[in-house]
């Protein structure tokens, strides 16, 4: 039986490139997080840049990966908004 994650946008895609992936990913956002203006990932000739305005976009790239990864899916918690 093939589970929900194969049938997702990175299902055919082999766990260690996910791990890579998810790696340089995380790297990007700490790197942001603390301060440098722009980051840049490159993986077979391909590259991306991410800047401070993407860390959301990082983020949810990151969880994706991790979801993918490990098989589950995971919640975020809510948070409130005063």
């Amino acid at each position: 039986m093939r589970s929900s994650f194969d049938r997702t946008v990175l299902g055919g895609v082999p766990r260690d490139k996910l791990v890579l992936w998810l790696a340089q990913a995380q790297d990007a956002y700490a790197a942001l997080a603390m301060g440098v203006s722009v980051v840049s990932a490159s993986y077979e000739g391909k590259s991306i840049s991410y800047s401070t305005k993407d860390l959301p976009r990082l983020e949810a790239f990151i969880e994706m990966l991790q979801e993918q990864i490990s098989g589950h899916r995971y919640r975020r918690a809510l948070r409130p908004s005063w």
